[in-house]
């Protein structure tokens, strides 16, 4: 049943489109545009903006971000501090980790690779939560969810990832093994 949320609009039911994420019809598209428009029209400037970086602030890592030659940790904390602006208390106390831990990780990870992480492909989100579960290691909560969620083969999730086959399979194995 659709119901109001915050901005006004209405939920709609979503068909699935791809293994990367969903789209809404071409009717309720235009629908949702009309909405949002009218929206608009009603809003002032400033809250435009704040509602649009609202939106941008993801509830997740964005995939290239593990371009970079440093572990799955270190780009996930990198991310957290210099992409979404958060302190090194809230990524503690995000990724449920312990003060000194994140900001031993990411002094480390700026001596490691000085250079901005890449933020360009956000087609596969990894969700914070995932990563704050203490139960696995990062890595092997990011392949499970990839193979698991996102349905990708393992050569791909390497490729992604920007680790060999052979660790993504090990980590992978031990991940079922753990379950």
């Amino acid at each position: 049943m659709p119901h109001n949320n915050k901005l006004g609009l209405h939920d709609h039911k979503i068909n699935k489109h791809s293994k990367n994420g969903f789209l809404v019809g071409p009717q309720k598209t235009m629908n949702l545009r009309k909405q949002l428009a009218a929206l608009v029209e009603e809003t002032s400037f400033a809250e435009v903006e704040a509602m649009l970086s609202e939106l941008k602030q993801t509830k997740g890592v964005p995939i290239s971000v593990f371009r970079a030659s440093l572990s799955s940790f270190e780009i996930i904390v990198r991310y957290l501090k210099d992409e979404q602006h958060k302190s090194v208390n809230e990524v503690a106390r995000l990724l449920k980790r312990a003060t000194p831990t994140i900001y031993e990780t990411y002094r480390n990870s700026k001596k490691k690779h000085p250079e901005a992480l890449d933020t360009s492909d956000t087609s596969i989100l990894i969700p914070f939560d995932l990563i704050s579960q203490r139960d696995y290691s990062v890595l092997e909560h990011i392949v499970s969810y990839l193979r698991e969620q996102q349905h990708l083969p393992l050569v791909k999730i390497a490729e992604l990832l920007h680790r060999s086959p052979s660790t993504i399979k090990t980590t992978y194995w031990r991940w079922t093994k753990k379950r």
